[in-house]
């Protein structure tokens, strides 16, 4: 019995090929890398306290809110309130 089989190692070589093609395809497909990426992000924010701003998350100054606030302005209330 010959010790080096090819007609043994050979299939063996080649299906782990394509699970290690597969893997890679099923990944891509899945977004795992993507989501892998996403959440290594997630912790380095978390671990260092607060993310890194870009510019246009910044906050804004003070009284530069999407809301009114019409109890500083001294306005009337509506019909119902």
């Amino acid at each position: 019995m010959p010790a080096f089989d090819i007609n043994i190692v050979f299939p063996i070589l080649l299906g782990l090929l394509a699970l290690f093609i597969l893997r890679e395809v099923l990944a891509w497909y899945w977004k795992i890398n993507r989501v892998i990426q996403l959440l290594e992000k997630i912790e380095e924010n978390t671990r260092t306290g607060t993310p890194k701003q870009k510019e246009s998350q910044k906050p804004k100054k003070a009284g530069s809110s999407l809301f009114v606030n019409y109890q500083d302005q001294n306005v009337k209330k509506g019909f119902f309130g």
